[in-house]
Formats: structure tokens, sequence, C-alpha cells
């Protein structure tokens, strides 16, 4: 998927935090498709195992953390939980990310020796 560096961990880790994060968020609909493009982003950007763009999309979904409004009320009737589609696409984008680092760890101690 991607290169192993230091980089590369802070990054999937950052992903990892924030897509757990966004399957507890309550916003707008609207806000809601703003944050389902940025999941489409994140994995086109894997797919094609592009770090920066990774990168790029990662830091906007962290910056998209739902505000609450001053009008609670108003807020309140309008916001709701992720829908099931969305929270498939995100629990399996977490999954690609965590086997990736699962895979790399394994390689890191594939050469030590087992006493």
């Amino acid at each position: 998927m991607f290169q192993d560096d230091a980089d590369t961990r802070r990054i999937r880790e950052a992903a990892g935090t924030v897509l757990a994060d966004v399957l507890g968020w309550s916003t707008t609909p609207q806000h809601w498709n703003r944050i389902a493009d940025l999941v489409t982003a994140i994995e086109r950007a894997a797919d094609r195992a592009d770090t920066g763009a990774f990168d790029a999309a990662v830091a906007d979904l962290e910056l998209a953390v739902p505000v609450r409004s001053n009008r609670i009320e108003r807020s309140a009737r309008e916001r709701g939980g992720i829908d099931d589609d969305l929270r498939e696409r995100v629990n399996s984008l977490q999954h690609r990310i965590e086997g990736v680092a699962d895979e790399e760890n394994a390689d890191d101690h594939s050469g030590e020796s087992h006493r």
C-alpha cells in the first residue's frame, strides 16, 4: 500500500484515529456528504499508494470535525449519525490501514531469532 517510513506510519495512525472518530460524529446531511467525499479521497489515495494525497485527505477529514452550533434546538433536529453505507466504507478503510500496519510489523520482526 505505502512505503514503510516514520512519516507514513504517522499518517496511517492519524487516519486510523480520525476514521474511528467519524463513526461517533453527529452532523447535518450536507456535512455527511462532505465527509463521504473525503473518505472517497482517502480510499483513492490508498488505492494509488499516493502518500501525499493520502496525507492531504486525512488532514482534510481531521478538519471536517463537526462544530457545535449556537442554535442548539435547530441543530439537534438537523443532525444525525453516520449512515450504514458510509459506516461500512469507514470500517473497511480502517481494516485496510490496520492490515498494512500489521503486515509491516510482521516484516519488521521476521528477521528476529526466537529462542
